[in-house]
């Protein structure tokens, strides 16, 4: 907000009804991430953390699937930050937040499945990438980037406390001297979901380059 203040005095000029505005908008938000922090942090982290305890109770591989998908996936589309590239993408924004929700939810998955059954990260990490490098060589240009910006989705307000409460309700449930450190990496792994799922969904639509390509230059 500082930064913001300074450089409408020095070089952006603002007026004074419009500099107030700024102010104003500033501190409301500033107000209003304080209060959603403290409800993540007192609700989400909370849901989070329970939900992966009582998942590993129940001890079932199929379970753990289905909690750990349908989780990534409704997070995501609750994330504020997925609404706002779903709706500049010039494309059927539905399409978008479907894609990347169940990108999430597909990834998140598989990292519930690399702490149980102990895999390497560094394994999924190589051949995930070497999946969107793959990927990378059919889909069309104009798709790359935005497929690349959905993966910051997975940082939103609403997503990382989720999955990483998820993670370390199900590791710390195994008690083991490692339980701790297999949490580490969900967000990661998630990340790449949206990736994928968005150069998928550019592949498919590049047989109809007159509804989507033509409408992502219109961005620019």
């Amino acid at each position: 907000m500082i930064i913001g203040i300074i450089l409408s005095l020095t070089l952006v000029k603002l007026d004074i009804a419009n500099l107030f505005m700024f102010i104003l908008g500033a501190i409301f938000l500033i107000i209003g991430m304080a209060f959603f922090s403290v409800g993540a942090e007192i609700s989400l982290m909370k849901i989070g953390e329970d939900t992966g305890k009582y998942v590993t109770r129940k001890r079932k591989i199929w379970l753990f699937i289905i909690f750990a998908f349908l989780l990534g996936f409704l997070v995501t589309i609750a994330e504020p930050d997925l609404t706002v590239l779903a709706e500049q993408s010039g494309i059927n924004k539905y399409a978008i937040i479907i894609s990347i929700s169940i990108g999430i939810g597909v990834f998140l998955a598989i990292s519930v499945l690399r702490i149980i059954f102990q895999l390497k990260i560094s394994v999924i990490l190589i051949i995930s990438y070497g999946i969107i490098f793959l990927l990378g060589i059919f889909v069309p240009k104009d798709f790359l980037p935005m497929s690349f910006d959905a993966s910051g989705v997975t940082t939103g307000a609403m997503t990382v406390p989720f999955i990483i409460a998820f993670g370390f309700g199900i590791s710390s449930s195994r008690g083991d001297r490692t339980s701790t450190d297999d949490s580490f990496g969900l967000v990661g792994i998630a990340s790449i979901g949206p990736i994928i799922a968005i150069m998928i969904l550019g592949i498919f639509m590049q047989n109809t380059p007159n509804a989507t390509i033509n409408s992502l230059h219109n961005i620019d």
